[in-house]
């Protein structure tokens, strides 16, 4: 069973999904124009205030994606871990020039 996440149109800084999150397993959705995206996000899990994990890329597709991010086990074992999905967009660039881009949405869904 998927429970959402909520979704975000990423940009060039770090925005956070509103919900916090203990699954290691995520569905990921994009909308609005892909066709034309230029850009790639990062995704990375906030696990307290000071700690992030590594970042992936993710491009935009027509196809819903699910992806998998683990949890630590050495921190998932104190069970103290508050994790929340961190996502930025990117730009892609060809020969040092950045390319014209478009507006497009991340939808993050968690498996239960």
């Amino acid at each position: 069973m998927w429970r959402s996440l909520g979704s975000i149109t990423p940009t060039l800084t770090w925005q956070l999904f509103d919900i916090p999150t203990f699954s290691d397993t995520f569905r990921v959705t994009y909308g609005g124009d892909i066709a034309r995206a230029n850009t790639f996000a990062y995704l990375r899990q906030y696990l307290s205030s000071d700690i992030v994990t590594k970042s992936i890329r993710l491009y935009p597709k027509p196809q819903q994606e699910v992806i998998e991010l683990s949890i630590p086990s050495s921190l998932r074992d104190t069970g103290q871990v508050l994790c929340y999905l961190g996502a930025m967009k990117f730009p892609a660039r060809r020969f040092r020039y950045q390319l014209p881009d478009t507006n497009w949405t991340l939808t993050i869904e968690e498996w239960l």
